[in-house]
């Protein structure tokens, strides 16, 4: 993937140009020329960048056992050890990213049984509201839970909707991506720090209710749905949706994590158990 050895280097211990260290004694891949970085647009060296965090496929290595992770997609699954790369960022908004969200995020989700500090933050306080099918939590009025924080959840899922837009990925021989439109750049100067979140876009936030969780993550798909354009993720304990378009439900705002103030999450039994019964059929057809 790297090409001739002059075309690029592995390093340890990357410090970006505003001095923050983008790995932790993990080898990383860089190498210069080419294009330009895909969200500052600066032409410097490029890192191997992860579509989904390196930090997720290394809590599911962990947790595996005589086969690789469980890596979902649009329609099949794999076990397998090999993760979704290629030269997207540089390495100052490899350290944005890692900043403003994914060392943050990856520190609350699911980690094993007793081990899903969002969720034991978010049941901290009673529900702003609830059915026999759903609870919402506000983030905003949780005291454990400052600002800074509920943000950090937010940039994290559109970074990740991003990446999953700006560039088509490659993984055992399939195309991984998401179209995002118009929709795009504004989403990439909400990530520079440009723009506010995008108009015309709603970010859900689904927090598993399930005790013992399938350790799986589930890469970006979309799909287009009577006038607006619908696209989810998942790491382990958290799915992320994403809903852009000119017409966007008006109720959905209520359990919107994003652009609502209350910064609300979900957690949603039967949504859980909807999408176990789709991993099975998925996982089935791809034995």
């Amino acid at each position: 993937m790297c090409g001739s050895p002059a075309s690029c280097i592995i390093v340890r211990n990357l410090v970006s140009s505003q001095g923050q260290t983008v790995t932790k004694g993990n080898d990383h891949r860089i190498k210069g020329g080419g294009r330009p970085c895909a969200l500052c647009h600066r032409r410097l060296p490029l890192c191997d960048s992860h579509l989904l965090p390196k930090g997720i496929y290394r809590l599911l290595r962990k947790k595996a056992t005589s086969q690789g992770p469980v890596h979902f997609g649009d329609g099949y699954s794999y076990s397998t050890d090999k993760q979704v790369t290629d030269y997207l960022l540089c390495l100052d908004c490899e350290a944005r990213f890692q900043r403003l969200g994914e060392g943050w995020v990856l520190r609350q989700c699911y980690r094993g049984e007793s081990r899903f500090r969002l969720r034991s933050t978010i049941q901290s306080i009673a529900p702003d509201r609830q059915n026999a099918d759903i609870k919402v939590y506000s983030l905003t009025g949780n005291p454990a839970i400052t600002p800074a924080e509920s943000e950090m959840l937010i940039y994290f899922a559109m970074s990740v909707f991003w990446r999953a837009g700006v560039h088509t990925w490659r993984y055992e021989g399939r195309r991984i991506g998401i179209d995002l439109g118009p929709y795009l750049e504004p989403m990439r100067l909400y990530l520079t720090g440009e723009a506010a979140f995008p108009p015309r876009v709603i970010l859900v936030i689904r927090i598993s209710s399930l005790v013992k969780l399938a350790e799986f993550m589930n890469a970006p798909e979309g799909r287009n749905e009577n006038g607006f354009h619908f696209h989810s993720f998942t790491i382990p304990g958290l799915t992320f949706l994403l809903f852009v378009g000119g017409w966007l439900n008006e109720q959905w705002f209520e359990l919107a994590t994003a652009p609502t103030p209350a910064r609300y999450v979900s957690i949603s039994p039967n949504a859980d158990i909807t999408a176990l019964m789709n991993m099975a059929a998925v996982r089935k057809k791809s034995a």
